[in-house]
Parts: C-alpha cells; structure tokens; sequence
C-alpha cells in the first residue's frame, strides 16, 4: 500500500481537500482497461470540500478557512474481482456526527474484460443510511428544488407528495414488511433520523444492462427487495 498526505484537488466551484489517502493494489504491474485487478483499496481520512466562487478570492479564502474548521469525512473503498465475480465489500462513508452510508455490492457472469462489465448480472446490492441531519444537509435541498412549486404553503404540497409515495409503494410487489418500514419513513420527512437499511437479492440475479436502462429490468426485479426503518431514539 502506498499513503499520500495534504492533499488537494481544484474544480471550478470547489475545493477538495484530504488529510491523507491510503491506495492498495493487488494485480498486474502494468495496467491494462482490458483486466480487471484482483484488488482495489482506497481509503481517504479527513476529506473536506469548500466552494469556489470564481470571482472573489476574499470569499474563497472564508470559505476555505471555515472547511478547515469542520469535522473531516472519511471513506473507504474495496474492491475484488476473482473468477467472474466483482464484489464491492465495502464503500463506507463516515460524515461528522452520527452519520454513514455503507454498501456492499455483488456481481458475477462478468468476463475478464472490464469494458464488457454491462454483460454481468447484480447478484446482491446491500446499503445502509445512518441519518442524523444526513438527510436535510445533503439530500433536501435538491428534492425540494425538483418537487416542491413555490406555493404557498409548502407544508400542505410535501404532505400531498409523501400521499403519492405511500400511494406508489402500494401499487409495486413489495411485502408488508418493506412496505411498512418504507412508509415509516415517508412519515419522518423531511427529518428522517435513524438508520434505513436496504437489501436486493433478486432471485437468479438480474442484468446489470437491463438495470441501468431507461425501461429497467421491470416492477418484479424489486420482489427481492428487503427494507427495514430504524428511527432514533
């Protein structure tokens, strides 16, 4: 393994900073897009981002000073491949507070091309949410802008949308269980707090092209789909 520290990368509207990053790598020396590598570990400790705005270096530096003084991010990152099979075990990510997202990928029929990855199927997708201001700091902003309509009273228009979504959950082949779990969470919007963990296991697998389609693989792909809802305490 190799270990960089005081790193940093610079987009037009951000600054991306890293305490350090750790890179594992088990395969052949000389890389190739056509083999996948037996291993592949990233691991990145105290990543924090700042915006750039462009045109005023006075508010770059501001924003720069105050990411400096945020609790960092870190994540991990581990992926394998052996005899056709991918398996991603794990990607975790650990924001400040109590606060991760975790997932763990399985993927097999996979030749040793990586440019022919779409011909393999999903075996198993597992993800875990630990929310605790998760929720509203990264995802309720975007929501609100794609669904909300600037009415006068949002509060009554958010109570009509989580309607729709009990309504959607009803119509799709899901059990009781996940049915229940996914409600329990349209309830707690827009603060969700606790830990949503989901699991698809469709039986036989399905194929990642159909996956990532427009059409998709159909309603019935979602039969194995598991989902249990832990608010806080």
């Amino acid at each position: 393994a190799c270990v960089a520290e005081d790193l940093f990368a610079l987009f037009e509207n951000m600054r991306l900073t890293a305490e350090a990053m750790r890179f594992r790598y088990e395969g052949p020396l000389e890389y190739s897009a056509t083999r996948y590598a037996a291993l592949v570990e990233i691991e990145l400790t105290g990543l924090r981002f700042a915006v750039r705005t462009g045109f005023s270096p006075d508010m770059d530096y501001v924003f720069a000073a105050q990411a400096r003084a945020r609790e960092g991010i870190d994540a991990l990152l581990s992926v394998s491949y052996d005899a056709g099979r991918v398996t991603l075990d794990p990607l975790r990510i650990d924001f400040p507070g109590e606060n991760a997202i975790e997932a763990r990928l399985a993927m097999t029929d996979l030749s040793d091309d990586p440019l022919q990855a779409l011909d393999g199927r999903l075996e198993r997708l597992e993800l875990s949410i630990l929310s605790n201001g998760l929720f509203e700091e990264f995802a309720l902003f975007p929501l609100a802008t794609m669904l909300l309509t600037d009415q006068d009273d949002p509060e009554a228009e958010v109570a009509r949308l989580k309607d729709e979504g009990r309504a959607a959950l009803a119509s799709l082949p899901l059990t009781p269980q996940t049915v229940a779990a996914l409600e329990a969470l349209i309830h707690d919007l827009p603060n969700p707090a606790g830990t949503l963990s989901l699991i698809l296991a469709p039986e036989g697998g399905v194929a990642i092209r159909d996956v990532i389609t427009p059409f998709g693989p159909g309603e019935g792909f979602l039969t194995g789909l598991e989902a249990r809802y832990e608010p806080a305490e």
